[in-house]
């Protein structure tokens, strides 16, 4: 009998009332433990992640600019709740890279500023977000914004749809994808990536959101849970890990998958000891290096860069520390392209990534999610191009090998597509090639955008056999219309005179597929004028890509000069003794003209200019081919130095404003180098007369200062032409006991007309110890652009002689030539009769006499005037020692020496 048994009826009644009251409790109670224990499935069990969110679409054409990439975290709560906060930015915006640190990792790296991306900086943190609420169910996360980060209600709900991995980090991690993140077709990289479209099984979204990829944990997102780059160089853990993933993008015509990371480890060490190739680090010999004096890392990546240029194979690679929580930032460029430029760092198209850290359960570092925002940017003015195509924008995974396990896509064996841009002046060709090697054939999708004059474009294709095609494009001329001119981002353009051809076409092999495309730019003054090639790129399929080339087998280079909203823009084709340059002269206001120096290889110059063009007379003109050649000298053209010159008030009063140096290699801008600038100086013991000369086209100013120790002295200063004109100054004389330093110039020579202007100058510095009674030459030195140096036979050698007798005075000078001397002077007679007597001495001890006629009446008698006195010791190896000059005088008693002065070469006359 049970226990009821013993309970009176009421009371059994009432023990089986509250039983039935306790159980209902209890099943209302379950009921509530269920609701509560399912609102709070967190995805994969975990609160806090990092994620990269990307709206990435497949071009329609190279016009597109929609892509978006954001970064940021997600916070689920266990009641249902999600936030995010992230940054965003906008390819149409074209967001620029910002100096973030300097580096300073010492070995091969370069110490450079590690860029960062607009809108990233250290001080700036996430301002944009959702909140919203999420379910997890099979795997499956769902999640719907509902309001902005403020609290404002949406105009309509965002869905998300992702799938969670778990069982990561010993469970210390979890991942979240989007439904295509991962995923591929074939055994090849597939370069056409599918897009998840909303509205269709597998959409990632129900807006533009198309790839993701995210992991968490239930670590801190806090600055604390960082951890330092120091820490990833010094734990065993980490310096010994590889960090990989996938990268989904967009790039040219397609959306594309590649990998992320590499086989590197931090410390160069293996990631085990078992010698099998998939745990081998391919940089044993190079680990990447601390910073000094910021928190950033740097690597040397060799036999990656993707130009190889200067014989330079490597890609520089940074990771930084930025602001708080767990941001980082990777930065990497071709160390090649850097080298172009003469320069240490490259600043213009590299790859600057934001990142977040990954971090565990238990605070261990397991890689980072990341996204980049690739704006391609002018090698020229450093701004956005709105070349859409160049970019890229994507998002990507790069974490731990062994924990984190990332699907890596297949290595890339042959890019599909070839990007070119060929600028001239202020139009260019740009576009894209795509490679089709199974059906033997490559097409394009080109754009003409001209400015001014006519453009068009040339496609040349050949097949390893040689067997060519070439299609040219039609002849496109500022005026022509095409309805309606569009900016690459789809938009009418406001700019006058803008017009843009769309240039599409195929070349089709019947047994062999096309290995190289040469594009090249032609460019003409007018719709019937000559046409001249003004930029060629080659493309293969292997490369991925176009790069500056030859075209017929002769190199050419464009340059582009401006000056406010003016442009000097052209070609130059290279040939070996001898180049053609063409181009136009925009001129928005005042006057502009184009100077052309050439040097050839040993030293020799040829200058040739535009005619001066101004702004009253027209916007554009068009010059050349102007030809500069040293074939008649037999001697190779090495540089052309291109000058800009302006006129802004239009009165043809000129000065320069920019210069490029171009050589076979291209143009780069150097306005140091504008004009030569020589340095000369000619002494004469403690005393010297240093300046410089400024060189310009058809004349030179000179300026400097004489500084006199002792005695007097002053330069002289004589300008030859190339037609052989000479035109002489002469600084001031000074004199010690007067002041010590005489500033003089600047001095103009000019030879308005002359071609090629000056050819060179003879400086002359003359010294007198008898307080500037005589001068004597003492250093000479013969200055062209190429620099002076100290010549004695620029200029014959020059002593001055002063003899006296009371009043009367017999003066002149001495020339020294190589093996003889020319007298010349004057005898001023105050009473008496007198004559000079010249006694050459050679170096055998010959001697050679001449005299001047005696001269009795009060005044001047010159003497070796338009016939000099020539002492000839031709046949005396080292010619004249000495010059002996005798003063006679005859008072009435006969003639008797006077006085007397002995010259010599160097010592002058004493």
């Amino acid at each position: 009998m049970g226990t009821n048994a013993r309970i009176p009826g009421w009371r059994r009644v009432a023990t089986a009332l509250l039983g039935a009251l306790a159980l209902l409790v209890s099943m209302v109670a379950g009921a509530g433990t269920a609701r509560a224990a399912e609102e709070s499935a967190l995805p994969g069990g975990k609160s806090n992640w990092v994620v990269s969110v990307g709206g990435l679409d497949t071009p329609t054409d190279a016009s597109d600019n929609d892509s978006w990439v954001r970064l940021g975290t997600y916070v689920f709560g266990t009641d249902g709740k999600v936030t995010t906060k992230y940054w965003a930015w906008h390819q149409s915006q074209e967001p620029m890279r910002k100096n973030a640190l300097k580096t300073d990792c010492g070995g091969d790296l370069p110490g450079c500023w590690v860029r960062t991306v607009d809108g990233y900086e250290a001080g700036n943190e996430p301002t944009e977000g959702f909140r919203g609420i999420y379910s997890v169910q099979g795997g499956i996360l769902d999640v719907t914004w509902q309001e902005d980060i403020n609290g404002t209600r949406l105009d309509q709900d965002l869905t998300e749809r992702w799938a969670i991995g778990t069982g990561l980090a010993k469970d210390g991690v979890a991942r979240i994808s989007s439904p295509t993140f991962y995923e591929y077709n074939g055994a090849t990289f597939n370069t056409n990536v599918t897009v998840p479209q909303k509205g269709t099984p597998g959409a990632f979204s129900n807006y533009s959101a198309t790839f993701g990829i995210g992991y968490g944990s239930n670590y801190s997102l806090q600055s604390d849970s960082r951890v330092p780059m120091s820490t990833l160089l010094s734990d065993q853990e980490y310096r010994k890990q590889k960090y990989r993933g996938a990268f989904v993008r967009v790039n040219g015509l397609a959306v594309g998958r590649e990998g992320t990371g590499g086989d590197w480890t931090f410390s160069g060490q293996d990631t085990d000891e078992t010698g099998d190739p998939e745990t081998k680090a391919e940089n044993p010999a190079d680990p990447w290096r601390k910073c000094t004096s910021a928190e950033c890392i740097g690597f040397l990546q060799t036999g990656t860069s993707c130009h190889k240029q200067e014989d330079d194979g490597d890609r520089v690679r940074y990771i930084a520390e930025l602001g708080s929580g767990r941001r980082n930032l990777e930065e990497y460029w071709c160390q090649g392209l850097a080298g172009v430029n003469n320069t240490e760092c490259y600043q213009w198209n590299s790859h600057a990534r934001p990142m977040l850290q990954v971090i565990d359960d238990s605070g261990r570092f397991q890689g980072w999610v990341g996204v980049e925002p690739f704006t391609h940017v002018s090698t020229q003015t450093g701004t956005g191009d709105q070349a859409w195509t160049s970019g890229y924008w994507g998002v990507f995974d790069m974490v731990s090998m062994s924990q984190l396990k990332p699907t890596i896509p297949p290595t890339l064996p042959a890019r599909t597509f070839s990007k070119f841009d060929i600028p001239y002046g202020n139009s260019y060709a740009s576009g894209h090639l795509i490679w089709d090697a199974l059906n033997r054939k490559v097409s394009w999708l080109g754009h003409n955008r001209v400015y001014s004059d006519c453009r068009y474009m040339e496609f040349t294709s050949w097949t390893a056999g040689g067997t060519k095609q070439v299609t040219a494009s039609p002849r496109w001329c500022i005026g022509d219309s095409d309805t309606p001119p569009l900016l690459p981002n789809g938009k009418p353009d406001g700019k006058p005179n803008n017009n843009i051809w769309k240039s599409n076409g195929t070349h089709t092999f019947p047994s062999a597929a096309p290995n190289r495309v040469q594009v090249t730019y032609w460019a003409a003054g007018s719709k019937e004028g000559v046409a001249v090639p003004v930029g060629t790129m080659e493309c293969t399929p292997q490369l991925g890509r176009c790069v500056p080339a030859t075209r017929d087998g002769w190199p050419i280079t464009g340059f582009r000069l401006t000056h406010g909203a003016s442009i000097g823009a052209g070609a130059i084709t290279w040939y070996n003794e001898s180049a053609d340059i063409s181009g136009n002269n925009h001129v928005a206001s005042g006057c502009r003209y184009i100077e052309l120096t050439g040097r050839a290889a040993d030293g020799s110059v040829q200058r040739k200019t535009t005619s001066p063009w101004c702004s009253s007379s027209g916007a554009d003109r068009a010059f050349g081919p102007t030809k500069v050649d040293f074939s008649s000298q037999g001697v190779a053209l090495s540089s052309i130095m291109v000058t800009y010159w302006a006129s802004d008030e239009g009165d043809h009063s000129y000065a320069t404003k920019m210069t490029q140096i171009c050589t076979r290699a291209g143009c780069t801008t150097d306005n140091d180098a504008r004009y030569p600038e020589t340095q000369f100086q000619v002494a004469h013991g403690a005393s010297a007369t240093t300046g410089s000369i400024t060189w310009y086209y058809q004349s030179a100013d000179v300026s400097g200062n004489n500084h006199v120790a002792s005695g007097c002295r002053y330069a002289e200063i004589v300008a030859t032409a190339a037609d052989g004109s000479v035109q002489k100054r002469t600084t001031s004389p000074l004199c010690s006991s007067t002041g010590g330093n005489l500033a003089f110039g600047p001095e103009k020579f000019d030879f308005p007309g002359v071609e090629s202007g000056i050819a060179r100058f003879v400086i002359t510095y003359w010294a007198s110890e008898d307080g500037g009674l005589t001068y004597a030459t003492k250093e000479v030195q013969l200055c062209t652009r190429g620099g002076c140096v100290s010549d004695s036979t620029a200029r014959d050698g020059v002593t001055e002689f002063r003899v006296t007798y009371g009043a009367s005075v017999g003066s002149g000078s001495v020339t020294w030539v190589n093996r003889s001397v020319t007298v010349q002077g004057n005898n001023h007679v105050a009473s008496g009769c007198r004559y000079v007597e010249i006694i050459g001495t050679g170096a055998d001890g010959s001697t050679r006499r001449v005299t001047s006629s005696p001269y009795c009446s009060a005044g001047d008698r010159p003497f070796g005037g338009t016939q000099a006195y020539v002492l000839d010791f031709s046949q005396v190896d080292n010619g004249a020692s000495s010059v002996r000059v005798n003063y006679w005088a005859d008072d009435g008693g006969g003639y008797t020496v006077k006085d007397t002065a002995v010259c010599t070469r160097t010592g002058g006359c004493v």
